[in-house]
């Protein structure tokens, strides 16, 4: 379930239960606006008033909604309105945050299975057990999709940065997965990846 903690006292506040264990917990918007959205192992999405920990009980939910048929064994991306998911029923699904509803769901093909989705520039970009998608962020279609990219780093423009083998990052259009470069960073002890999009040094 989801547990708040009092920050100043470090004692538990309210409680929501849920039936299985949450796999992932983030924020959505900000002031008054904000939300505690959680997901769980089976595929139970709900959003819940910003409230603080003590003296309050969620009895409502601001919306809550299931992805039928979809465990969930992976993180949430955020962004703007957007609300994406990986299931281990082979589709990334897109809810709008406000509502819960689902705008889209793309079908991959093979599981995503803790699987690690970044919203960059307008994409969204995810691992699955058989390849590497880029999705559009708003319609849900794919915008290219490779076998060798492990891991998806950074967007800076047009380009994206992904790795490929251990140690080295390709270079990729971002329109098309074209590769126009490639470099090592062996040397580096990690190179994180950037939500969003930002500066490769």
């Amino acid at each position: 379930g989801v547990q708040a903690v009092d920050m100043a006292t470090g004692l538990d506040g309210w409680l929501y239960r849920t039936l299985e264990p949450v796999v992932d917990l983030q924020v959505e918007g900000s002031g008054r606006l904000a939300q505690v959205v959680a997901v769980s192992a089976d595929g139970l999405v709900v959003a819940l008033p910003a409230r603080p920990a003590r003296g309050f009980t969620p009895k409502v939910e601001n919306w809550h909604d299931r992805l039928r048929g979809a465990r969930v064994s992976s993180r949430m991306a955020i962004s703007g309105d957007n609300l994406v998911i990986p299931g281990e029923d082979m589709f990334l699904y897109c809810l709008h945050a406000k509502s819960g509803i689902i705008r889209w769901k793309y079908p991959a093909g093979s599981r995503f299975v803790d699987a690690d989705p970044v919203a960059a520039g307008g994409s969204v970009y995810c691992r699955s057990e058989a390849n590497f998608v880029a999705v559009d962020l708003e319609t849900g279609t794919l915008q290219w999709e490779a076998e060798d990219v492990e891991r998806f780093i950074t967007r800076i423009g047009e380009r994206c940065y992904v790795e490929t083998t251990p140690g080295t990052v390709s270079v990729r259009m971002a329109a098309d997965g074209t590769e126009v470069a490639s470099f090592s960073v062996s040397d580096l002890r990690h190179v994180p990846t950037i939500p969003g999009g930002g500066f490769f040094l």
